[in-house]
């Protein structure tokens, strides 16, 4: 069987994927979403594919929130879900901020991001580096998305004092201009499986 997925220029891209129903006999192959990852562009790959959406708890493709470690010890054989266990290191700013400190630490170099920052943890470096407050900081929170949260600040004032983590990085001020716009290049990578 196969997802079709929209490509670029509106070209189709099939998918292959082995999609199997709690009951050999099932002609609906089912899928559940949540509301935060409700996209048309989804939602229309799976309908194309001829996946049905239900309610229930007896789905064969989950997508959406990251579910609890433990919870995929309950999934059965023909229910799949679009998060491995652990990768939200990979996702949240704040953690992945972490791996890159430690991949630095580890083998030098690594200079992919600009200086940055964990609070509450880097507080007192980072008061220390705005102390004459000229150079721009970007703040911010570790597990938010759409821009939500962000803000630039060259005062160690303004950001706040919470034990809620937040990531600050020194802003660049100079950036890629792609057509006068500020842009940024993001990888995406479809992982099938973790040996």
């Amino acid at each position: 069987d196969t997802v079709v997925f929209p490509g670029c220029g509106g070209d189709m891209q099939r998918t292959p994927v082995l999609l199997v129903g709690a009951d050999d006999h099932s002609s609906h192959v089912t899928y559940r979403l949540y509301k935060a990852v409700r996209h048309s562009c989804l939602v229309g790959a799976l309908r194309r594919s001829g996946l049905h959406e239900t309610k229930t708890t007896s789905w064969n493709l989950m997508w959406g929130r990251r579910i609890k470690d433990e919870d995929y010890l309950t999934l059965n054989p023909y229910q799949k879900v679009n998060h491995f266990p652990g990768t939200w290191h990979i996702g949240r700013k704040d953690m992945l901020i972490r791996g890159i400190q430690r991949l630095k630490r580890k083998h030098g170099g690594c200079d992919i991001i600009p200086p940055t920052y964990l609070l509450p943890y880097d507080a007192p470096l980072l008061a220390g580096e705005m102390r004459d407050g000229c150079q721009p900081y970007i703040v911010k929170p570790p597990a938010s998305s759409c821009g939500k949260g962000i803000y630039i600040t060259t005062s160690f004032d303004e950001i706040p004092r919470t034990k809620e983590a937040h990531v600050v990085q020194k802003y660049i001020t100079d950036p890629l201009i792609v057509d006068g716009y500020k842009c940024d290049l993001r990888l995406y990578a479809a992982v099938t499986s973790f040996d």
